[in-house]
């Protein structure tokens, strides 16, 4: 992993995948957007990790979100339920007693989860805002939580999130939501 403060070098980025600097450039800018890394006039373009407060908002903006979006449960249709059930059973799958045996696998799964729930009012922009939130807290649980996944509590919190929607009971996925965040 790099450090933070550590600084990117533009062309040694393009070297190493093989692209011209146009595409890292980009890149490093939509990383600046999501403040994954800082773009300094003379300094260059350094590594910026997330701080906690950072995360904090984050997460208060992702809850906003995800209650809202909870809203649409009354009216989702059964197959749409069975999506986010193989999630949901997918990623329970994956424990192994207080960890994930495929931890970058289940943080796919994790992220997924999240996106169908969000992607309910079908609002582009709001998935597009949302995707743009998520890489903080992607990051925070890379950095911060592989040694402590809080594995089961998390299966279980996903489960709660999946029966109060096979229920239709909007208050009751809120609080699933709001536990799980």
């Amino acid at each position: 992993p790099l450090a933070s403060g550590e600084r990117l070098s533009i062309k040694l980025l393009a070297d190493r995948f093989q692209v011209s600097v146009t595409p890292v450039r980009d890149a490093l800018k939509r990383l600046a957007v999501d403040g994954l890394v800082q773009i300094s006039p003379r300094r260059g373009t350094c590594v910026s990790y997330p701080s906690p407060t950072d995360i904090a908002e984050v997460l208060q903006i992702r809850e906003l979100i995800e209650c809202a979006c909870a809203e649409c449960l009354r009216d989702v249709p059964a197959e749409d339920l069975a999506v986010l059930g193989n999630l949901v059973e997918e990623s329970a799958a994956l424990l192994q007693g207080d960890h994930f045996r495929d931890y970058d696998r289940f943080l796919v799964l994790d992220a997924e989860i999240h996106r169908w729930l969000v992607g309910r009012p079908q609002n582009r922009r709001l998935v597009d805002l949302y995707a743009s939130l998520r890489s903080h807290t992607q990051f925070a649980n890379v950095l911060h939580l592989g040694g402590s996944q809080r594995a089961p509590q998390t299966v279980a919190e996903h489960q709660e999130i999946l029966a109060a929607a096979r229920a239709r009971d909007v208050e009751r996925a809120k609080q699933a939501i709001r536990t799980h965040l």
